[in-house]
């Protein structure tokens, strides 16, 4: 009798646990400072393939007003909470228009794990291909590339941007 691979099962454990994931992840997002000292090494994903660490608030440069957004580029983070219990986190790199278009985004994981890791690049690898072009205040990004948890973070992130962006 032929054994299926442990990644095909992958799609039904993970929608076994989103339901206490999200409740985690709400969690997480209350408490980042305390997540922040549960963690003890991290390293970085980027779309650049470059390592990098710490984080940095939701931060703007350049732009001018003509609309309902500050056009210009915005930083936040987000953070999610993965199915071993660990809290990931992710920066947003965004520049949108003074009417809310995304012009262009950059997004930096950190994590302690591999598997981890391996979904964040896959997120951070398509998710211009979800976002550029499109409104900030009608993304709602679920699914990239097969990563849905990383998701969580980046939405985290973008709500972030909204906010500091809002003329």
């Amino acid at each position: 009798m032929a054994r299926t691979p442990l990644h095909l099962n992958r799609p039904v454990r993970t929608a076994a646990t989103l339901a206490s994931v999200a409740g985690i992840a709400l969690l997480a997002g209350c408490s980042a400072g305390a997540a922040e000292a549960d963690t003890a090494t991290t390293g970085a994903v980027s779309g650049t393939g470059t390592t990098t660490s710490g984080s940095a608030p939701a931060t703007a440069s350049a732009g001018g007003t003509t609309g309902g957004y500050v056009a210009g580029t915005y930083e936040g983070d987000g953070s999610y909470s993965n199915p071993h219990g660990n809290i990931e986190k992710v920066h947003v790199s965004m520049t949108i228009t003074a009417d809310g278009t995304v012009e262009s985004v950059d997004v930096t994981g950190t994590t302690d794990g591999a598997e981890s890791a391996q979904y964040q690049s896959l997120f951070i690898g398509g998710i211009s291909d979800e976002v550029v072009g499109k409104k900030i205040d009608e993304l709602n990004v679920t699914v990239v590339s097969g990563s849905s948890l990383t998701s969580g973070g980046f939405m985290q992130a973008v709500d972030a941007i909204e906010a500091e962006a809002a003329a």
